[in-house]
Order: structure tokens, then C-alpha cells, then sequence
């Protein structure tokens, strides 16, 4: 079963912030294009759920909606 995939991308280039050091910006992206995830790019460090949390936690209660719709037409679409 195949679900929704999301990922927050830490920029951290609009402010002036330096980039996430511990995965590059580029290999989030790039990790992102593989899993064919939905993105979202935080003006972030690393440390994006403690600095931008009302971004982390959008986007995972969209992961959550999208997992859950997902559920409902697999759930459906099988027979009983």
C-alpha cells in the first residue's frame, strides 16, 4: 500500500539564515524528487520543528488528510 509522502526542505536562505549543515538544502530536495514527496521549504536551520512550528505542523496534518483519503478509497475500493 502506497501513501502520501511529504517532506519540509530547510532552506534557511530568505533571512539570511545559514542552511541546514547537517543535509544540505540540495540533497533534501533531491531525497524529496525520489520519494516523489509533497515539499515544503522552511526558512529553517536543522532545527525547523523547534523554529517554524505552526509550518511542521501543517504539513504534517495535510500528510494526515492525505493519508486518511487515501485509506478511505483503498478501503472502499476492495470487496468484502
Amino acid at each position: 500500500m502506497n501513501y502520501p509522502t511529504s517532506l519540509a526542505v530547510t532552506a534557511g536562505l530568505v533571512r539570511g539564515l545559514p542552511p541546514d549543515r547537517t543535509i544540505s538544502p540540495e540533497l533534501q530536495r533531491f531525497m524529496a524528487w525520489r520519494m516523489d514527496a509533497t515539499t515544503v521549504e522552511i526558512d529553517s536551520g536543522h532545527l525547523s520543528l523547534v523554529t517554524h512550528p505552526e509550518e511542521v505542523t501543517a504539513l504534517i496534518m495535510n500528510a494526515v488528510q492525505a493519508v486518511r483519503s487515501s485509506a478511505t478509497a483503498d478501503a472502499t475500493a476492495q470487496p468484502i
